[in-house]
């Protein structure tokens, strides 16, 4: 079994083998520019609603059949992949007839960092009953949010806590009676839905189930960090 361990704290086990550098990258807001195709297309009155005209399907169709393809890569940021995206986009848009919004650019400049996190020795050391060494990527994974070259995670106490999932909508606290302050904290990937059909929302994975809420849980906890239990099933990518 595969985990991800997030560090919500920097209180020398992990460390970035990079510095962060600072690049100037061409973002694009897609969601905007899908609106502003979305507006630039014919439509009928605003009092007597219409179905999309068949021409206006086939060409939504192309576009996302031509983005999801092998070629673009999966639109990875800050790789040529993205470059060949975001032209793309600008070149369709400059067919419909649409101005670009930054001058004569149709791009924003805004700056971005990219990171690698690794734990430092290339391990991290869990001692139970047992020592095991968790190695770095086959075990698992580090991530951090934090724009630094090297976090430090102090010797911590783990502790299980089911999902970690606190949520009270669905009857369900993975942390009553639990104290995990300072400490780091092993959760199951999505949510109990996955297990029991009966709860949350079955098989349809919710947010408590993203790996996201349960980082983001622990640091409202004031745990030193999150190691999610990876279950490819479970996880939803296959």
């Amino acid at each position: 079994m595969n985990a991800m361990l997030f560090v919500t704290k920097s209180p020398n086990i992990v460390k970035f083998t990079d510095t962060p550098t600072v690049n100037d990258m061409k973002r694009f807001l897609l969601f905007v520019s899908v609106l502003a195709v979305l507006y630039s297309l014919p439509s009928a009155a605003q009092v007597a609603p219409q179905r999309t005209a068949p021409d206006d399907e086939a060409l939504l169709r192309k576009w996302i059949g031509t983005l999801g393809s092998d070629d673009f890569g999966g639109r990875l940021p800050m790789t040529p992949y993205e470059a060949r995206t975001i032209n793309y986009l600008a070149a369709e848009m400059e067919a419909l007839g649409l101005q670009p919004g930054f001058g004569d650019s149709w791009f924003q400049q805004v700056k971005t960092i990219s990171a690698v996190c690794k734990p430092a020795g290339g391990k991290f050391r869990v001692k139970g009953r047992k020592r095991v060494d968790l190695v770095s990527p086959d075990d698992l994974v580090v991530w951090t949010a934090r724009a630094t070259d090297k976090v430090e995670l102090k010797a911590a106490d783990f502790v299980f806590c089911g999902f970690g999932i606190d949520a009270p909508e669905f009857g369900w606290n993975d942390f009553e009676g639990v104290d995990v302050k300072d400490k780091v904290i092993i959760a199951m990937v999505n949510d109990p839905g996955f297990y029991d059909a009966g709860l949350f929302q079955g098989r349809n994975m919710t947010y408590y189930g993203r790996w996201t809420y349960k980082f983001e849980q622990a640091e409202r906890l004031g745990a030193a960090g999150c190691l999610v239990l990876h279950n490819t099933a479970a996880a939803s990518y296959g």
